[in-house]
């Protein structure tokens, strides 16, 4: 058939006809899925042949291949078959035929081979062999197809015995392909077999370096196959395999030290493919744990350090200082090596020293004391040898030039390419972190001096050493490195190794040189921009007249007269230097920076209006300044700055990061804590508000969802920074000021807009963010909330403000709705349930009609059926705790007179010990009681536990009579052991997760499940440990005053923790604004909680005989303990 299939092969691949090639291609279909064929061996047959075109011969293994893998095996048919052609019949070669096909392969290998010259051809024709091996290697312990094995190492051993000849080097880039594409479906097991029959050969080959024998591609591969042995038999050797440990005794320490001669071997102008290939195997090996590696780093890394000194002048030449696409490109990818023809196409200097700073990290992730300590003491060889590699080449600055974009974005961190300068960066921070420079580790000032000393000796060279072109570009490398040393925000960290920095760097000389550097217009501007970057990170630790002087210099910088790196640095450098200068003054010493802080934000406004590519990077500066703690601005200039900000947010609505910037600024502006800046953000913003949400339409544009969105989320930070200035100002005095006004402007301009945005929309994070806003205008302005009337846009009719939002919670709490979009929703009846019952004792008249209670009350109890979120279930039920707290024990028979919710959660209540529930007041207690101990937050705690303290001192029947579930009995495969992590793991279960699997409760009365819930939180209050309960409440206080706390919780019970952690909030020691735990305990700052409260209530309510017996026959062992404890403390 061989005629007839050349034809069939022709026709598919050359076929002019469109007709005929379909034909030709269907007819190959046919063959490759249909049995009792001799398609496979004819195939075979047409590899034999001689003078065959490459393209057919390839296309002839690709289909050979194709058969092989649909049909040789289940396992392989089952991972390749196309299962949608259902026309395509399944079918299993048979060992007779298989025999067949693998006899014709081995006399393809022995005979045929010269036929396959090229690449594509023998990775072709490898494959083929991979796929049958990958078959039969599933089948059996035993090395599969011994016949093929035995034949190629024969040819292996042959050409490498052999006198150069064409043909020995095409047989061992034949063999060391195939081993390289077969080893990856071998075991361990098999590997140990194959690795006695190979190692041997594969030494001898790789020692013969000669061109005429064995390629360059061919030993790289040889260092692949070798990686992959030793691997796949370190791994049997870990599972207690004797041969496998035997094995890797045997071979590893001289396959390292071969590797490492290798390394030792180096000529100037080669290129790095071995060498890359070598450090790339270590890597692995370090990163799969070969213990043995790390003791050998010695012998291995003097020769890739002097690899790289030797190679540098080539690098320099060709690299830096050329412009040449050539010179400047890695050449080839590593991955594609082992197709390399030719030893002209190979890899160059770049990924070299990339492999070598991966092998350093790899080392360091792995680090044992030894290593830390090596790697300590050759620091200084090693990053004298990489700065030079951290330069900026030619092509690289004519790039940034032509394309500023690209320079910005690689400033930035956010260039796509990851250069050596990025690889250098990293290992250096991973050198800090491991070994120990942040913050006193004990290696840290040997690593500083270590750093600051090579950086000084590249700074210090002058063009007698080295020419300008290099010069300034080590220069400007060495500053890369010395700012890189001490990141921006690790200012303590500086300041910790301020001795350091002065025996080894005189700090306020050396930057007053560098601030000549900067200001002489001579130096390359890259440079000039790199220095004053480099000067901001240690700008905390300059003196006062120096950082007047840099600040001078930053504000002149920033001019578009100057080049752009220059400008770039200038706007990120200038909050550094203006937020060290604060610190090094008194207040009566600070106007003189707050004037210079307000002169910078003129002229980069400025900036902003005159150039749109830079904005960006203006605004960020204009941000950072505004950011800075304690800083002033004037109200006028920070008018300004939001007038720009607002203008580029207009015209990019649809872009996140003028969003973000308009954001940022205005919240930094509200935490100024001036009232006359107060006032100028929301005169700036109200207007675009408004104009925002009024434009708003559901099934608009996304352009007019993004506006609404950011106008709700702009809305809210004013809201939150409003309030928290407020009732700083006031200390919690209900007065009225200025700054209440605010919210009264906000309530006419924005209220009804935001009713009306949020009953259209379906958005969840607007509806989540919308209840927000309207919770916090419920507590900035309740007296202007209770006079503004809303229209209803449907009916046409007049409601209070009161009832509108009422209605609109209505909607967010149908059970259809998210809990993401119902989350807030209970904090707002919350607050406008307190603040209307305020209001209605000072004002003798109702806000709240009892119709509207009972549709709240109705709406609340239906979601908390359905409610997932624990966050939802605890905010719904502080709802029915702040309404006990405002209306009484009345409120009780409000409840018993409504129904209960026919949607019920799961089916707990169908039994005939615990029955349905008759009414809203059994469901709603029976509900919260068995969550209680869920909730978490210190507000919460104090809200719902003040409200059960009044229900067990009201005693009343109707809810200590109601039936409940006990504690849940856990299964043996989650039960908790008794002390912390049980009281512990049920406040994280209860954020993170739903219930485990349980024992059916046993049921018992309220009463007794409440003294239990009381119990179990004196006991989480008393025992918490420490950082469980400053990670529960936002870390509000310091872990010193934290464990006070603890220490003396039993010796003055009314100092407690709840207290403690609303105190610093209340004097301004907290960022209250950006901390929920801390705002919801601002709003309820006169609810008062102790432990001491607790325990004298639970004493009273005991005190009845009658009570005490009722109460103890229903508690476990376990409760039993925990309530004794509880009635035995003093209060």
């Amino acid at each position: 058939m061989t005629s007839s299939l050349v034809e069939l092969l022709d026709g598919t691949l050359c076929a002019t006809n469109e007709q005929h090639r379909q034909q030709c291609e269907h007819q190959v279909m046919h063959l490759l899925h249909q049995p009792d064929t001799t398609f496979a061996c004819d195939l075979c047959s047409f590899l034999l042949s001689t003078n065959i075109d490459h393209s057919y011969r390839q296309f002839a293994c690709i289909l050979l291949r194709r058969y092989i893998r649909a049909h040789w095996s289940t396992a392989l048919s089952d991972e390749n078959i196309d299962h949608t052609l259902s026309t395509i019949p399944a079918f299993t070669l048979t060992p007779a035929y298989k025999e067949q096909v693998k006899n014709a392969l081995v006399q393809i290998v022995k005979h045929a081979l010269p036929q396959f010259t090229d690449s594509k051809s023998q990775t072709a024709l490898c494959l083929i062999l991979s796929s049958i091996l990958e078959a039969e290697a599933q089948e059996s312990n035993e090395i599969p197809w011994k016949e093929l094995m035995e034949h190629v190492v024969f040819l292996f051993c042959n050409a490498i015995a052999s006198d150069s000849t064409p043909e020995a080097r095409l047989v061992t880039d034949f063999v060391t392909r195939f081993l390289a594409l077969i080893l990856e479906h071998f075991s361990g097991f098999h590997c140990i077999g194959i690795s006695e029959l190979l190692f041997p050969h594969l030494h001898q080959a790789f020692t013969r370096s000669e061109p005429s024998i064995i390629s360059i591609a061919s030993r790289c591969r040889i260092v692949q196959v070798v990686q992959q042995l030793l691997i796949s038999i370190e791994m049997e050797a870990q599972v207690g395999n004797l041969s496998a440990k035997q094995v890797i005794d045997r071979y590893l320490l001289p396959w390292c030290q071969e590797f490492a001669k290798e390394l030792h071997y180096v000529r100037p102008n080669q290129y790095f493919a071995i060498q890359i290939r070598i450090v790339s195997c270590l890597t692995t090996f370090i990163r799969e744990g070969f213990e043995f590696v790390t003791q050998f780093l010695a012998e291995l890394y003097r020769p890739m350090l002097l690899t790289l000194q030797v190679a540098l002048p080539n690098f320099e030449l060709r690299v830096v200082c050329s412009q040449s696409e050539e010179a400047n490109e890695l050449e080839s990818d590593f991955s594609e090596l082992q197709d390399v023809d030719t030893e002209d196409t190979q890899l160059g200097t770049i990924p070299f020293v990339m492999a070598c700073i991966e092998f350093i990290q790899m080392i360091l992730s792995a680090s044992t004391k030894q290593t830390r300590e090596w790697i300590c003491a050759s620091l200084y060889d090693l990053w004298k040898t990489l700065i030079p590699y951290l330069v900026i080449t030619e092509k690289q600055q004519s790039l940034w030039k032509d394309v500023p974009e690209e320079y910005l974005a690689d400033e930035e961190d956010a260039s796509p390419t990851y250069t050596i300068r990025h690889a250098a960066m990293d290992l250096l921070n991973e050198i800090q972190s491991v070994i120990g420079a942040h913050a006193g580790g004990r290696n840290s000032t040997h690593i500083v001096t270590t750093i600051i000393k090579v950086a000084k000796l590249y700074l210090h060279q002058s063009v007698s050493e080295v020419s300008p072109e290099l010069l300034w570009r080590r220069q400007e490398a060495s500053l890369l490195l010395l700012g890189s040393l001490v990141i921006t925000e690790d200012a303590d960290g500086l300041i910790q190794h301020i001795e350091t920095f002065q025996e080894s760097l005189s700090i306020d000389v050396f930057f007053s040189q560098i601030g000549h550097l900067i200001s002489d217009s001579q130096q390359h501007p890259l440079l000039r921009g790199r220095a004053l970057w480099c000067a901001s990170h240690f700008a905390c630790a300059m003196s006062c007249e120096l950082l007047e002087k840099y600040l001078e210099i930053c504000i002149s910088c920033m001019d578009m007269a100057h080049f752009l790196p220059i400008r770039l640095n200038a706007y990120r450098a200038i909050s550094h230097f203006l937020c060290a200068a604060l610190n090094t003054r008194n207040e009566a010493e600070r106007d003189q920076i707050y004037a210079l802080a307000t002169h910078a934000l003129q002229r980069l406004c400025v900036l902003m209006n005159q150039t749109s590519d830079e904005w960006v990077h203006i605004a960020d500066g204009s941000v950072k300044i505004a950011q800075i703690k304690g800083i002033r601005i004037d109200p006028h200039i920070a008018g300004s700055v939001l007038e720009v900000f607002l203008s580029q947010w207009i015209q990019h609505l649809n872009d996140p990061v003028f969003s973000e910037l308009l954001l940022s600024v205005t919240t930094a502006f509200l935490e100024t804590r001036n009232i006359s800046t107060l006032n100028v953000v929301h005169e700036k913003l109200i207007i675009p508000m408004q104009s925002s949400l009024r434009s708003y339409t559901p099934d608009d544009t996304t352009k007019s969802c993004t506006a609404a969105s950011l106008a709700l989320d702009l809305l809210q930070s004013m809201l939150r920074h409003s309030f928290v200035y407020f009732y700083r100002l006031n200390k919690h005095e209900n007065v009225d000021t200025s700054v209440e006004k605010l919210g009264c402007q906000l309530i006419h301009h924005l209220l009804d807009l935001l009713i009306k945005v949020m009953e259209v929309t379906d958005d969840e994070r607007m509806l989540h963010t919308g209840a927000e806003c309207l919770k916090w205008l419920v507590v900035f302005s309740p007296q202007a909330l209770a006079q503004h009337s809303c229209m209803d846009p449907v009916s046409g009719r007049a409601y209070s403000a009161v009832e509108r939002i009422v209605q609109l919670t209505e909607k967010l709490l149908t059970p259809s709705m998210s809990d993401a979009s119902a989350l807030n929703v209970g904090g707002l009846l919350t607050q406008l349930l307190s603040k209307c019952s305020e209001m209605e004792d000072s004002q003798s008249r109702s806000l709240l009609s009892p119709n509207v209670v009972r549709g709240m009350l109705l709406a609340v109890s239906l979601r908390l059926t359905t409610a997932e979120l624990p966050s939802l279930i605890q905010a719904l039920c502080m709802v029915f705790a702040r309404l006990i707290i405002t209306h009484g024990k009345g409120f009780l028979d409000e409840l018993e007179r409504l129904p209960a919710p026919q949607c019920l959660p799961g089916a707990k209540y169908e039994s005939d010990v615990i029955p349905r529930p008759k009414n809203l007041l059994e469901f709603v207690f029976r509900f919260w009681i068995e969550k209680q101990l869920d909730f978490y937050g210190v507000n919460c705690l104090k809200v719902t536990l003040s409200a059960l303290l009044q229900i067990l001192e009201w005693r009343d029947p109707r809810v200590m009579q109601l039936v409940v579930h006990g504690n849940e009995i856990e299964s043996l495969n989650c039960t908790l052991t008794q002390g912390d992590t049980q009281r512990r793991s049920r406040r994280l279960q209860a954020r993170s997760t739903p219930c485990g699997a349980s024992i059916a409760p046993k049921p018992i009365h309220f009463g007794t499940k409440l003294v239990i819930v009381l119990a179990n939180t004196l006991t989480q209050l008393d025992e918490e440990d420490e950082g469980e309960w400053e990670s529960s409440d936002e870390e509000a206080i310091d872990s010193t005053d934290q464990a006070s706390a603890g220490k003396n919780a039993r010796e003055t019970p009314e100092s407690t923790k709840y207290r403690l952690v609303f105190d610093p909030w209340l004097n301004g020691n907290e960022d209250v604004a950006q901390d929920e735990e801390a705002l919801n305990c601002l709003l309820d700052s006169s609810q008062q909680m102790s432990i001491g409260l607790i325990v004298s209530t639970v004493q009273r309510f005991m005190q009845d005989p009658i009570v005490m017996n009722s109460v103890g026959s229903e508690l476990s062992i376990t409760d039993q303990k925990m309530v004794t404890a509880m009635l035995q403390r003093s209060c």
